[in-house]
């Protein structure tokens, strides 16, 4: 079998490995969606998961520069621009709010992690965040949408299927209803990657919106 065979067989399995994560941490918290994305056995069971997978994802690139493959842009820390890192975190705050309205009838207080202490939740949020957003920023705004474009993809298109693949890998989190929003989000994220192909800007990003989320939870149910 030849390198560039190789390569997408390769890459056919970590498609295939996208969504494990999720839908696997959901067996260790139970069915109820909210329990599932907010409890600290998620964090857990998503980290075993999502952690390595970030791994195999930078292996690959690495394989790709040594055969001579057109590797995916990720963007260094330096290429940041203040600018364009405003626009994404006013972003990011009209999707926190809009995920505010659209979840308002959510109970944190019948949620396992609201009822954490104040000294540990805030350690468990950032953690949880942080861990998100890089795994899924690397995987399907990095890996995904460098990918297709590399191989000729229209930046609309290289867009549109990260974020369905994306939204897709969250159903678990509330069927069609959860996805759709996380597919928004998803465009989002997709577009301030495409001007910029930094990653670290997306993924501090989204942090930033997980933890948002998680903040407005927790003290709605103080």
């Amino acid at each position: 079998m030849g390198h560039l065979q190789g390569l997408v067989l390769a890459e056919m399995g970590v498609i295939l490995l996208l969504l494990v994560p999720g839908y696997a941490s959901q067996y260790a918290v139970g069915p109820d969606p909210i329990s599932v994305t907010l409890s600290p056995d998620f964090v857990l069971v998503y980290g075993l998961g999502a952690l390595p997978l970030m791994t195999l994802v930078l292996f690959l690139r690495k394989v790709m520069v040594r055969w001579g493959v057109p590797p995916f842009p990720l963007g260094g820390v330096r290429e940041v621009r203040p600018g364009r890192v405003l626009v994404t975190l006013l972003g990011m705050g009209v999707l926190v709010g809009s995920w505010a309205f659209v979840f308002q009838d959510i109970r944190p207080d019948e949620v396992l992690p609201f009822r954490m202490t104040p000294s540990f939740f805030p350690l468990w949020a950032f953690l949880f965040s942080l861990i998100t957003g890089y795994w899924e920023e690397v995987v399907f705004r990095g890996y995904v949408m460098g990918r297709l474009t590399v191989l000729g993809a229209p930046g609309w298109v290289a867009t549109g299927l990260s974020a369905l693949l994306f939204a897709m890998g969250h159903l678990y989190e509330g069927g069609w209803y959860g996805g759709g929003f996380t597919f928004l989000l998803g465009v989002f994220l997709g577009e301030r990657y495409a001007r910029g192909g930094n990653i670290h800007e997306v993924a501090w990003a989204h942090a930033l919106y997980n933890m948002g989320v998680l903040a407005l939870l927790w003290l709605g149910g103080r």
